[in-house]
């Protein structure tokens, strides 16, 4: 089936000293992701580079996928931008 596995995500504010949760990232147990969180036009976005490896008759196949998420900090929700 498709599993899914979470990534917890939290903002620090600098000027509060403070951690602040934000709304879990899923992602594919198949994949394996390199994340990067950056803040941009004031709007926090997470850059997410998917690596799959699959195996086809004894052959490696890596595929590689570049996503970009941007939080809603009203309906606190990740939404797809690219």
């Amino acid at each position: 089936g498709n599993h899914q596995r979470m990534f917890t995500v939290e903002a620090y504010d600098i000027e509060l000293n403070k951690w602040t949760r934000k709304k879990d990232f899923p992602c594919d147990e198949s994949i394996n992701p390199y994340l990067k969180l950056v803040l941009f036009q004031n709007k926090l976005h997470l850059f997410v580079r998917a690596t799959q490896v699959t195996v086809e008759e004894h052959v490696f196949r890596t595929s590689r996928k570049n996503s970009l998420y941007q939080y809603d900090d009203i309906t606190d929700q990740w939404m797809k931008v690219y």
